[in-house]
């Protein structure tokens, strides 16, 4: 159940959309159109209905009707951020930018119309992240953490977003996270990584088991496991941990990635080839799914398998990778071959 003041959660490699809570709405600024609300409540159905499109025309009614209620952008943002996750599933990555960059700009409507909510600035610094906007993402958090500082997400999503440009101020966030909830599995597994950074074994591990205990670990938890050890020059053991996965999270471009990088450590650019053709396989309906083939296609050179390069490096054109990046690739095939 979603109540209309409830922003939607949405959970995406890692990262928690949170909505404003029951008790922080502040009154609507326009009260000139006396069926707001029930059209919010309207619009708030059909998109918990999986209705994003029918929403959208309420919305945009409700819209015409009045610019100054920060509930209308705010359930426009969610109906576009919906929007960009469905697309994102179906592989048309383009389109979901769209939608995402569509969501930051009706958040930005809807903050400065309601600053004092935290919740809002929460989702709002979450959307954003996810579109690629980090300024305005950390503005957004940072302010988020100011209203509510006895909510862990805030600091616990600002110090994924700063982890590796900020590495000191990412830790005293996740700190001050896990002292507001120690349960968070996710908080554990990043000081585990700023650990492992260090060379601290001991650390690394104590606070991987912290996250492990925390409960059932997910594939994202073990991603991070798998890192902590390849960190820790012991990238067999990423290894193991990345093969126990199911193939289906074997296929995810962040494990793919996090298991490419434990075989070249270990000296097998085929594995990491073989990894990375099953990852294309596996996004093939992405759009750009031409990055997957591209970079087997670069882990196939370095295990001196010249064909199969080549044949991803055709299946790349054939999905009209950009001619720069091909020809890049194409470069090291040439280096490779003097």
């Amino acid at each position: 159940m979603i109540p209309t003041r409830l922003l939607n959660s949405v959970l995406l490699a890692g990262v928690c959309m949170a909505g404003v809570r029951c008790g922080d709405t502040p009154e609507p600024a326009d009260k000139s159109v006396t069926d707001i609300t029930s059209r919010l409540d309207r619009a708030e159905l059909l998109l918990s209905l999986g209705k994003p499109s029918d929403a959208a025309i309420v919305a945009a009614e409700l819209l015409g009707a009045t610019e100054r209620d920060w509930r209308v952008h705010d359930v426009i943002a969610r109906i576009h951020l919906h929007d960009a996750l469905r697309f994102r599933r179906e592989g048309l990555m383009g389109n979901s930018a769209e939608e995402l960059t569509a969501s930051v700009k009706a958040y930005r409507a809807a903050t400065t119309l309601a600053p004092s909510l935290a919740g809002l600035h929460q989702s709002a610094a979450n959307a954003a992240s996810m579109a690629g906007e980090h300024e305005q993402a950390i503005d957004w958090f940072e302010h988020a953490m100011e209203l509510d500082s006895t909510d862990p997400r805030a600091p616990l999503c600002l110090a994924q977003l700063i982890f590796d440009s900020d590495p000191p101020q990412a830790r005293r966030l996740l700190e001050g996270a896990l002292a507001l909830d120690p349960s968070i599995a996710e908080a554990h597994a990043s000081v585990a990584l700023l650990e492992a950074t260090k060379g601290r074994e001991e650390a690394a591990t104590a606070a991987m088991a912290n996250a492990l205990a925390c409960g059932e670990a997910g594939p994202a938890i073990r991603v991070v496991q798998a890192k902590m050890y390849r960190l820790l020059n012991s990238p067999e053991r990423g290894v193991e941990i990345l093969l126990a996965l199911p193939v289906a999270a074997r296929g995810e471009e962040a494990t793919a990635t996090e298991l490419a990088r434990c075989w070249q450590l270990l000296g097998r650019p085929d594995r990491a080839a073989d990894v990375w053709v099953a990852c294309f396989a596996a996004n093939a309906h992405r759009t750009d799914a031409w990055v997957f083939a591209l970079k087997a296609a670069e882990a196939h050179l370095l295990a001196g398998d010249r064909a199969s390069a080549a044949s991803c490096i055709a299946q790349a054109e054939m999905l009209s990778a950009p001619p720069e990046r091909v020809e890049a690739v194409r470069k090291l095939a040439r280096v490779q071959g003097d």
